[in-house]
């Protein structure tokens, strides 16, 4: 598989994942309502970019930036 190939089918992918994860969160908000699965997709984010910087910036929350 050429370097071209393999960006293609990186790409498909990609886009194959997008929509999965689309129709699973709208089916989400069709079973348990919207504002729930907004305040899971938060959570879920905010444990995520909290084991992020954890893990690459050895800080837990961004308490080094400037505002």
């Amino acid at each position: 598989m050429t370097n071209l190939q393999t960006g293609q089918a990186a790409a498909m992918a990609a886009a194959l994942l997008w929509t999965f994860s689309t129709l699973a969160w709208a089916l989400a908000g069709r079973r348990i309502g919207s504002l729930a699965v907004c305040l899971h997709r938060l959570l879920i984010t905010s444990v995520f970019l909290a084991l992020y910087g954890g893990l690459v910036r050895h800080r837990w929350l961004p308490t080094d930036a400037d505002g």
